[in-house]
């Protein structure tokens, strides 16, 4: 199946699933990562960027955190591809623990 193909069956399955009203759950994340990693195989970041941060959009509103995790990793994924790779002080910013750690045992 060519990738063209396989892209028009993927979007057509994603808007089917979401006129039906069963969009929004693990369903159209999966559609919207498959969207995603075929869309970057050939070169369409700023699409498959789209398509992994709906499916982040969708995974946290299921309270998928796992799913969440790896979709936040494609969408680093994208962006380093796209060549984005700070924000505006031009690094990641990764805010401090709520609670500190004890570490036990010598190290």
């Amino acid at each position: 199946m060519s990738g063209e193909r396989a892209l028009r069956q993927l979007q057509k399955a994603k808007a089917k699933l979401q006129r039906g009203g069963a969009g929004g759950g693990a369903e159209e994340a999966a559609l919207c990562n498959q969207l995603g990693e075929l869309l970057a195989s050939h070169g369409r970041y700023e699409e498959a960027l789209e398509e992994h941060r709906h499916e982040l959009r969708l995974l946290e509103a299921a309270g998928d955190r796992l799913g969440c995790a790896v979709a936040h990793r494609k969408v680093g994924e994208r962006l380093a591809e796209l060549g984005r790779y700070g924000g505006p002080g031009g690094g990641c910013r990764v805010p401090p623990p709520k609670k500190k750690i004890k570490i036990l045992g010598g190290f």
